[in-house]
């Protein structure tokens, strides 16, 4: 597949809010060969006309344009939150789509009313896509009352339905803000913790501080190398099998490795590397203080290519160590 550089291009993606984030950074990448870019959906909602602002060359379906269609048997193998490697990669790999064209770059502009309103503020996505990625009440009980205490932040909680039960401590906007609002409050966030769900591509897409409790349903390499800064706990089984007391150690590590992200998406971008690598020299503290518990894992991406370089290095030193002679 080689689309032409004039042609515009329909790129057909799965159905969730996180599909279409995903899709939307492959979409620009398509777009700088030139052309338009239409983004449909294979499911009932099309985010691409929610009010979800898109990069340059990026927007809703042409009539008569080329179709890629990333949902059919072969391509659709690539789009795997659990498969190993990078998600974006592998698409981009199997579309023909060279990896550097790909954007680096924050594409959600967020608008000065939600800090207007809310102040500095955590956003907690508590609910996965599914019953089983998300996190208990009582962790993000102990979540807003560690951020109120500690930061001085309120806390917003965010879902396309009511959650009932919900702590006192919380702002409670579950079910009560369309797709654009929650891009403009996860935008203008101070930080976000979420499971494995939509609003965790949201914040990777705004450059906001980001923590993700993640259980069997995705693997944090398939975007840790994406989104930043942001820093990944996997947990086996479900998010809510993490103790509230790690989880909220993991907030305060993130939120004192970074700060309130500034409104000027150039200089997001710009100050996002430096704080990754202030949340992965922290994380790896926290992982030596915390061998004794190894089943949740942290992963930023400093981290992760540092293990990479080390088990490269563990295997060159191997092949160079001289090797016994054998005895006669």
């Amino acid at each position: 597949m080689d689309p032409s550089a004039a042609q515009p291009v329909n790129l057909v993606y799965p159905r969730g809010l996180g599909d279409y984030c995903v899709a939307v950074r492959i979409a620009a990448g398509l777009a700088r060969r030139g052309g338009q870019v239409g983004l449909r959906s294979k499911g009932d909602v099309q985010w691409a006309e929610e009010g979800l602002p898109v990069p340059p060359g990026v927007g809703r379906p042409s009539d008569g344009a080329e179709e890629i269609d990333l949902c059919d048997p072969p391509r659709m193998m690539g789009w795997d939150y659990c498969a190993p490697g990078n998600l974006m990669a592998r698409i981009a790999d199997r579309i023909d789509l060279p990896r550097e064209l790909l954007p680096d770059h924050p594409w959600v502009r967020p608008e000065p009313w939600a800090a207007a309103r809310y102040g500095e503020y955590l956003v907690v996505a508590p609910i996965g896509s599914t019953k089983f990625s998300g996190l208990h009440l009582a962790q993000v009980e102990a979540a807003a009352m560690a951020c109120t205490a500690e930061h001085g932040l309120r806390c917003v909680v965010v879902h396309g339905e009511a959650i009932p039960g919900l702590p006192e401590e919380c702002e409670d906007l579950t079910g009560q803000t369309s797709i654009a609002e929650l891009g403009q409050i996860i935008g203008s966030a101070r930080a976000v913790l979420t499971v494995g769900t939509g609003p965790l591509h949201l914040a990777g897409a705004c450059r906001v501080p980001l923590l993700a409790i993640l259980g069997d349903l995705m693997r944090a390499e398939v975007v840790v190398d994406d989104y930043r800064p942001a820093l990944f706990a996997q947990v086996p089984g479900r998010a809510s099998y993490m103790p509230a007391p790690q989880l909220c150690d993991l907030l305060g590590l993130l939120l004192r490795s970074t700060v309130q992200p500034v409104a000027d998406l150039d200089l997001r971008a710009a100050n996002a590397a430096y704080q990754q690598r202030q949340i992965d020299r922290e994380a790896s503290k926290w992982k030596r203080a915390n061998c004794a518990t190894p089943a949740v894992t942290v992963t930023g991406a400093g981290i992760k290519k540092a293990a990479a370089r080390s088990k490269s290095g563990r295997a060159k030193r191997l092949q160079s160590a001289p090797r016994p002679q054998p005895t006669s």
